[in-house]
């Protein structure tokens, strides 16, 4: 057995603390109110019995492994997330991963970049599975219009697009915005189409 944890709705409570709860394994639910901005480094870390949490709806930053070992295997966040640190969930047998708002808001988070290009010290949960991830309300798949700001590592390791359109407002594509989407193969870009023929960093 086990039991949940409500953090207290006050206007002092604004973030989890790093190292908050790691470790209490009898923990199994979570529900974060909506004065948290901010899940510290590994707060949740190693709740291996952690299965549902419900998070605030004004949540900015998930730091490095907050959820990294736990049980949770659905999650949904709200489109107040500005940045997301490295292995957040590694360890976590995630199977959706639900992102409120739109491809265009995705696109401007801040995903930190890792040392390695190895999933378990990624940021972007589409390391975890791209068929995972639901933005509002449906996987990024196919031919895809992309917004006109690209951060780094926003569309990562994602089989199931062919064929991207960068429109002709584009005002920011960072290194690596797009990253291992090994089936990609079309890239159209202020109306010139490029046959993508390898992959990589770019």
């Amino acid at each position: 057995s086990g039991y949940g944890v409500i953090i207290s709705n006050n206007e002092l409570a604004t973030s989890v603390p790093s190292y908050a709860f790691q470790y209490i394994t009898e923990i199994t639910d979570i529900f974060l109110p909506d004065s948290i901005t901010y899940i510290g480094r590994g707060a949740f870390q190693k709740c291996t019995s952690l299965k549902n949490i419900l998070i605030s709806k004004n949540v900015q930053v998930f730091d490095r492994q907050c959820f990294s070992y736990t049980n949770l295997s659905e999650i949904t966040v709200p489109n107040s997330i500005t940045a997301f640190k490295n292995g957040i969930f590694v360890g976590t047998p995630l199977q959706r991963f639900v992102y409120e708002g739109t491809l265009e808001d995705w696109c401007k988070i801040n995903f930190e970049v890792a040392a390695t290009q190895y999933a378990s010290e990624s940021s972007n949960p589409m390391y975890y599975g791209a068929e995972k991830v639901y933005i509002d309300g449906k996987n990024i798949e196919g031919e895809v219009t992309m917004p006109a700001v690209l951060n780094k590592q926003c569309i990562v390791n994602n089989p199931l697009i062919h064929s991207i359109v960068i429109p002709d407002n584009a005002s920011q594509v960072q290194a690596l915005a797009i990253y291992n989407c090994e089936a990609l193969t079309k890239v159209q870009w202020n109306a010139v189409e490029c046959q993508v023929t390898s992959y990589g960093d770019s």
